[in-house]
């Protein structure tokens, strides 16, 4: 995971549980109140992000989160980290609750398209897609899987033209995505494609009975 990223959803999620937490409760008229004691949103951005680097700082000396550059876009080393075990990170992501979970792959998928705005490749489109139907949005998960399984198909790399389309292909059998798609009149149109996909697939491999059986 890059730093910035990481940032960008600490001051999202931060800003929104201040929201929260400032709204009081109605009183009565008659009910006399303290002064109110001041609120987080008046910080200085500044100490927000000291405390946001203090917090990176201490997972990375406790071997929560170790060094890492799996980002190409990143040209400094120190703006990446990782999870030091893998058991690690499926804890943490298994408990969170599924709508956080959503509204965080969703902000994610939002940093990356704003971000992102020169041309992307067939991996990066995959990756938007992936964050795109986990947070419920399968009409750009189909667009981005698409993009992956088109670029795919045109260098020729048929193993991973198959795992989008596989993706794809699982997706539409989920009731909220077909319902989604219906209502843009797309699903019977994506369906076909999946299938004239597939075939092309088949016949980049030579296997003409399967190509046939699909088409």
């Amino acid at each position: 995971v890059n730093i910035p990223l990481l940032r960008y959803l600490f001051m999202k999620f931060i800003a929104e549980n201040l929201k929260v937490s400032n709204k009081e409760p109605s009183t009565p008229r008659s009910v006399v109140t303290e002064p109110s004691t001041p609120r987080f949103e008046s910080l200085d951005p500044s100490l927000l992000e000291e405390e946001f680097h203090f917090a990176i700082d201490t997972l990375k000396e406790n071997g929560f989160f170790v060094q890492s550059l799996d980002d190409s876009r990143l040209e400094n080393e120190a703006d990446s980290v990782g999870f030091s075990r893998d058991d690690e990170r499926s804890v943490v992501y298994s408990m969170m609750l599924k709508q956080d979970r959503k509204e965080i792959h969703n902000e994610i998928l939002h940093w990356f398209e704003k971000v992102n705005t020169a041309s992307f490749d067939s991996h990066e489109a995959g990756l938007l897609g992936y964050h795109a139907l986990l947070s419920e949005d399968f009409l750009k998960a189909f667009a981005y899987f698409e993009f992956s399984i088109k670029a795919a198909l045109e260098s020729c790399n048929v193993s991973a033209a198959e795992s989008f389309i596989q993706q794809c292909y699982e997706m539409m059998e989920n009731g909220d995505a077909e319902l989604q798609m219906s209502k843009q009149g797309s699903l019977i149109v994506n369906k076909i494609k999946i299938f004239l996909y597939w075939g092309q697939c088949f016949i980049l491999k030579r296997d003409w009975d399967e190509a046939y059986n699909v088409l």
